[in-house]
């Protein structure tokens, strides 16, 4: 059995500096960039962290909090904050793979 090449194979042009992906002007102005929604969702947990400090600040010093509430709101903010470090370990990892792409 043999294999013959009808055509001989042409080497590839040089890949050169490309130009930045650009998008549709309808598939731009659809929503928020990544990096607003990164950036608000660092915000809401601090926001959430904020509050549960005051919240068990009060329960400190005796004033009358429902310690159900208290609870609810550590477990809130510890389930943001778990989240929030995923997705920094999964941008990490993401960063990191790409670095180590060769082009």
């Amino acid at each position: 059995m043999s294999i013959e090449s009808s055509q001989p194979v042409q080497p590839t042009p040089p890949v050169g500096p490309t130009s930045p992906v650009r998008l549709p002007a309808s598939q731009q102005d659809s929503g928020p960039s990544f990096q607003e929604v990164l950036a608000n969702s660092i915000r809401e947990v601090n926001t959430l962290q904020e509050k549960t400090e005051s919240v068990l600040q009060a329960l400190r010093l005796g004033n009358p909090e429902e310690v159900t509430k208290v609870m609810s709101q550590v477990e809130k903010v510890d389930l943001a904050f778990k989240i929030l470090q995923e997705v920094q370990e999964k941008l990490v990892a993401a960063y990191q793979e790409l670095n180590q792409l060769r082009v």
